[in-house]
């Protein structure tokens, strides 16, 4: 018995939007603050490998342009959040505390069945990071979602 089984064609990535171009989508909004969202995408544009970065690279990366990607670290450096030798920029450690408070705080709901096993193994919320005793050696790998 043999049976023809169609092709999937593999699905592409979404194409890359760059920051400056979703900022630019939203600015019509009246209550759309265009300075916080560059201000974020300027953080955003750091990574792990390249910590060390120039205005222009910054710029590069978001499309934001220079002027606003410099006024942008003039007020992340006032506020703490950036240190310069100069010539480049990389973030303090004081960027965590923007998460901070996210993680914190307790769960208002159960987090996705993803990080907790199956939906119904529990009738109790479930937190993250899950106790040792919720964890057991039957259970899956559980994986935390990108972001």
């Amino acid at each position: 018995m043999s049976e023809t089984r169609q092709a999937v064609p593999p699905l592409a990535p979404p194409p890359y939007v760059s920051p400056a171009r979703r900022i630019e989508e939203l600015s019509g909004d009246p209550n759309f603050m265009t300075s916080l969202a560059r201000g974020l995408a300027v953080i955003n544009a750091f990574q792990e490998r390249k910590r060390h970065l120039t205005i222009a690279q910054i710029s590069h990366r978001t499309e934001i342009p220079r002027a606003a990607v410099r006024r942008c670290l003039y007020t992340l450096m006032k506020l703490g959040y950036v240190t310069t030798d100069g010539r480049t920029y990389s973030l303090l450690p004081k960027v965590l505390t923007l998460g901070h408070a996210y993680l914190s705080s307790p769960w208002r709901s159960p987090p996705s069945p993803i990080w907790t096993g199956s939906a119904s193994s529990s009738t109790r919320p479930a937190t993250w990071p899950p106790s040792k005793a919720s964890r057991s050696s039957t259970s899956p790998a559980r994986r935390c979602p990108s972001a």
